[in-house]
């Protein structure tokens, strides 16, 4: 059976909006990349409860940006007052490079290749030196460098910590917080008439409701217990062609089984 997502929410560490589990509330895997076609990388925020729900995650990381953006304050004002310098500075000279993701060159001929290939261009890059071996010029230009990227980095996390502490103040239970009873019985009982399926489907009638675990994908480790109702599909005569007499579906029998309510729907909605 496809799963479609019914319910969207914000990620307690991104702030987007992205599908959630409605017995969870956690968000869905979002911010990764398929280079490749392979998966690489998620936000810290997937498979969280969402912002709706919970603020502790987007509490704690405005903590930690707002403590980052000191400390780079810190040691910029000590670069400043000559109090402390950086480690390492760059000397004026670049060097060629390959670029990301390229093979390392095993012989000269290779790397002769690489050098005039028109499909594969190398960058440059700076070269640093420690403090010491730099030269009094270099020493003054790499600290102020280093003055301004700490102040630009500081200002990068403080700007994030305010906008993602706003989204906090102005989701977090700003709408009833995603519950069982609220979002999965959805005004059925026994006794219903209910339809399961698309156009192909059947109306059927509920006759029995118990909590079961439920698993939002057959993969997925962690399980949670939701409403179920207890149906029975209508016996089916086999199928065959009348041209050929050849079998296209055999018969089916009746069957009675448990599916969650919250893939019911009313009779006549949407088939």
């Amino acid at each position: 059976m496809k799963l479609t997502h019914t319910h969207r929410g914000h990620c307690q560490l991104c702030g987007a909006v992205q599908a959630l589990d409605p017995e969870t509330s956690h968000i869905a895997k979002h911010g990764y990349t398929v280079p490749d076609g392979y998966f690489v990388g998620t936000c810290p925020g997937s498979d969280h409860p969402n912002l709706h729900v919970e603020r502790n995650l987007a509490d704690a990381s405005v903590q930690r940006a707002r403590e980052r953006a000191i400390r780079m304050e810190v040691t910029a004002r000590d670069y400043e007052l000559r109090e402390d310098h950086p480690t390492h500075v760059w000397n004026g000279v670049m060097r060629l490079c390959k670029p990301w993701g390229t093979p390392k060159p095993s012989t000269s001929y290779d790397w002769n290749r690489l050098h005039g290939s028109d499909y594969i261009r190398l960058r440059e890059e700076p070269v640093k030196v420690e403090w010491a071996e730099a030269s009094p010029e270099w020493q003054e230009k790499g600290r102020n460098a280093a003055i301004v990227d700490l102040r630009q980095a500081a200002q990068r996390d403080l700007n994030y910590a305010d906008h993602l502490e706003g989204e906090a103040n102005r989701v977090h239970l700003k709408v009833e917080p995603y519950k069982v009873t609220d979002l999965a019985l959805r005004g059925f009982k026994v006794g219903d008439t209910v339809h399961i399926g698309g156009a192909k489907g059947f109306d059927t009638v509920i006759e029995a409701i118990e909590d079961k675990e439920y698993r939002a994908s057959r993969w997925s480790r962690k399980a949670s217990k939701i409403p179920h109702a207890q149906i029975t599909s209508p016996a089916r005569p086999e199928r065959r062609s009348k041209s050929s007499g050849y079998m296209m579906e055999p018969a089916r029998p009746a069957a009675t089984y448990w599916v969650p309510i919250r893939f019911l729907k009313k009779p006549g909605a949407s088939k």
